[in-house]
């Protein structure tokens, strides 16, 4: 376990506030209302329990990261697919191409820095694979 560069320990931070993120709009979505109205009913239980499962996901790849474990980095890629599917979604639920690009944005730019040579050696991506 290297030292974390800085781009990691920010993806680390983001990460966490995305989990926190997802943690109270799943608790929401199950109708423990947080800081807004909730809805309940037609199949909300079970989204915001996947949703609060999503935020446990990226809480563990906050702690992930932060530790350079070694898994940290193909948790962090999967994670970041996720997000993009998730953009998909959001691109044709909202029929706002614009809005598609923006939640899709931030997976895209994790996943290029995941892939550039100084992160892949923090997490020793091309020894495991060797």
């Amino acid at each position: 376990m290297g030292k974390a560069p800085v781009g990691v320990v920010l993806l680390g931070f983001l990460a966490l506030v995305a989990g926190v993120a997802h943690l109270f709009s799943g608790l929401t979505l199950m109708g423990y209302v947080a800081f807004w109205e909730g809805e309940m009913g037609s199949g909300m239980f079970l989204w915001g329990a996947i949703t609060f499962a999503l935020g446990i996901a990226f809480m563990a790849c906050a702690i992930a990261l932060w530790s350079t474990a070694t898994w940290a980095w193909l948790f962090t890629n999967f994670v970041a697919v996720i997000g993009l599917v998730d953009a998909v979604f959001v691109l044709l639920a909202s029929h706002d191409v614009a809005e598609g690009l923006a939640v899709a944005l931030l997976p895209i730019v994790v996943l290029w820095y995941l892939h550039q040579p100084g992160t892949r050696a923090v997490f020793r991506v091309d020894e495991i694979a060797d």
